[in-house]
């Protein structure tokens, strides 16, 4: 069974799904001086009201959509489209929760308030251990937490040998941190991989490829015994200028 509880990102397809994002308009703002638009609150805290659609819990649909809008310069927002859904019934419940969350602060460029494209993700997990497992990490203390194989030296290297930067985004100049999360579990594989906050879906497309390829991790313990432990990582892409 599909858990109800959608999780939600900070602003973000799966990794075999698209390629990128055609409509340029969502592409991330490009200048240093650009502050990004804030929700002023909590975004793991995803309204109550939410209704999974049921046409996905009868076609057991599951993964990440990804919705772009726009934050105006007075906070509204605008111009909401699904970039990518699992289902067309995933997209549209999808759609109407994004349309939920109306407390955005504006980005400002040189103090100046500006227009600003958000992209959002929206995970469904078929998964319905990923709660408990989020539940358990806050209840259970973790002496050891999950690592890489040869620490994170040699998960640079796995990066520098595995990641192919997307050529949508190299071309267009595209950079920034991409937050992955997943579980590790007891066996040291990883599941429930999905992104929370990306500068563009190219870029969390390719960090989520990347992932799925790394080897089991060392899996986190607790009272001596490997426990299951979600855990959040950065990857940082950057073209060097």
């Amino acid at each position: 069974m599909i858990s109800e509880k959608p999780i939600v990102g900070e602003a973000i397809v799966d990794a075999n799904a698209v390629k990128f994002i055609t409509d340029k308009k969502y592409l991330p703002l490009k200048g240093d001086d650009i502050q990004i638009s804030t929700f002023n609150e909590n975004q793991k805290k995803f309204p109550g009201n939410i209704i999974y659609a049921e046409n996905g819990k009868k076609n057991n649909a599951s993964g990440q959509v990804y919705i772009g809008f726009f934050v105006e310069k007075d906070s509204s927002t605008t111009d909401f489209k699904v970039l990518y859904a699992p289902s067309d019934s995933l997209g549209t419940e999808a759609l109407r929760l994004a349309k939920l969350f109306t407390k955005w602060g504006p980005a400002t460029q040189k103090g100046q308030l500006i227009r600003s494209p958000i992209v959002l993700p929206v995970y469904y997990s078929s998964d319905t251990s990923t709660q408990d497992s989020i539940q358990q990490k806050a209840m259970i203390d973790v002496q050891e937490v999950p690592s890489f194989p040869g620490g994170l030296r040699s998960f640079g290297k796995f990066l520098e040998k595995t990641i192919t930067y997307p050529a949508y985004e190299r071309d267009r100049g595209v950079m920034g941190k991409v937050y992955t999360t997943f579980i590790v579990e007891k066996d040291g594989s990883l599941s429930n991989l999905h992104t929370l906050y990306t500068p563009s879906v190219g870029l969390s497309e390719e960090a989520l490829r990347v992932m799925r390829l790394s080897p089991k991790w060392v899996p986190g313990k607790a009272q001596g015994k490997p426990v299951r432990v979600q855990y959040t990582l950065p990857i940082n892409f950057s073209l060097g200028y």
